[in-house]
């Protein structure tokens, strides 16, 4: 069920609309290579998109900025594993990239920013995913600068010149350095697929 849930929490909608949960299911179906729950991960993340689309009064978990940032890693990380089997359904990979573009138009657009918070981290680090994922696309080189830009300005703003968190607090530290730390090792191995020169 996709529709505002009345007793959901924001959070428990941001989540939700994530689809960070679906990935265990793809990780077995992958590791696996079983037909039957390739099918039902599809058919999950079809609905989503096709029901977002549809919806008269979409949740308001489903376009938050974490949600979009998870749920678009999510995407493209389905999208690379989906494309490479046997029985790949074409329409679906066309309905994929279309939805991994739209999430990169809202990533790209300034006014869904926050960027004094780790959200701008995630946002950033999702808008290269969208890059590599769809180098093809016309927007990616200028979406990858935009990206690496905005990543800058973050860790000027966010980080002190002792290389600490601003926010003074340990767990808030290592979680940044832990975000950060992933995204580099991400963009290293992909840096050769990245249009344009990001770092």
């Amino acid at each position: 069920r996709w529709e505002p849930l009345p007793d959901g929490t924001r959070t428990e909608e941001m989540y939700r609309h994530s689809l960070t949960w679906l990935e265990p299911l793809v990780s077995v179906a992958h590791t696996d290579d079983d037909d039957d729950i390739w099918r039902v991960a599809t058919d999950v993340v079809v609905s989503w998109i096709t029901s977002d689309a549809a919806a008269q009064v979409p949740s308001p978990g489903a376009w938050h900025d974490h949600a979009v940032a998870f749920r678009v890693r999510i995407l493209c990380w389905f999208l690379e594993l989906y494309r490479r089997r046997p029985t790949v359904d074409e329409p679906v990979v066309r309905l994929l990239a279309a939805s991994i573009y739209q999430h990169g138009v809202f990533l790209a657009d300034d006014t869904t920013q926050r960027p004094r918070s780790n959200h701008a981290l995630e946002a950033a680090g999702s808008l290269l995913s969208v890059c590599i994922s769809l180098p093809e696309l016309r927007a990616a080189a200028e979406w990858s600068e935009l990206a690496a830009q905005r990543l800058e300005t973050y860790v000027a703003q966010a980080l002190a010149p002792d290389g600490f968190s601003r926010e003074q607090s340990p767990r808030y530290h290592f979680f940044i350095v832990r975000r950060l730390v992933a995204l580099v090792s991400y963009l290293t191995d992909f840096m050769t697929l990245l249009p344009g020169d990001v770092i």
